[in-house]
């Protein structure tokens, strides 16, 4: 999720959309090549360049979110901190997940959301997807409305870009 909430699908995989395109998310590709450079990786590799790539976007407001379907399902966030901004956004997140996005929703509202907070180094729950798209993290009753989040693709950010893609 962009730092100004809007959903971008994840084409391939959270680092290769970085790869991809490096401008949306606050980075060159000459500082992507100097991470990979630096852990003696290939470009692309799922290691030690790909965390720091996706904890540099992560510094700059994006949210990473995924879903292991295998464990509960659960849904895994990574976010810088837990504000009230993040909160706001995760609220809608789940929202959007419990209505559906892109004709798939999420039917399992007892799946757990857990949070890597990247500026605290910190591990937390932050409860189910029922629980959070109901206004749980700002303290909402779930009779009140949230915004839903616009839901974007890539080719609005830098459209020019999208031509050059990872191998």
């Amino acid at each position: 999720m962009s730092p100004n909430g809007v959903l971008l699908p994840c084409v391939q995989s959270h680092v290769v959309d970085i790869i991809n395109q490096p401008e949306a998310f606050g980075t060159t590709r000459g500082r992507i090549e100097a991470a990979y450079r630096r852990h003696g990786e290939p470009i692309g590799q799922e290691a030690r360049a790909r965390e720091e790539l996706i904890r540099n976007a992560v510094a700059t407001g994006w949210i990473r979110f995924r879903r292991y379907p295998r464990e509960g399902p659960r849904w895994s966030v990574t976010a810088a901190v837990l504000d009230d901004n993040t909160r706001k956004r995760l609220s809608g997140l789940c929202r959007r997940l419990v209505v559906g996005i892109d004709g798939r929703r999420e039917t399992d509202l007892e799946s757990l959301v857990t949070a890597l907070l990247t500026a605290e180094e910190e591990h937390v729950n932050l409860g189910t997807v029922g629980e959070i798209s109901e206004g749980s993290l700002l303290g909402e009753s779930k009779d009140r409305k949230l915004e839903p989040l616009p839901v974007g693709d890539w080719n609005h950010l830098h459209p020019a870009s999208r031509q050059g893609r990872a191998e």
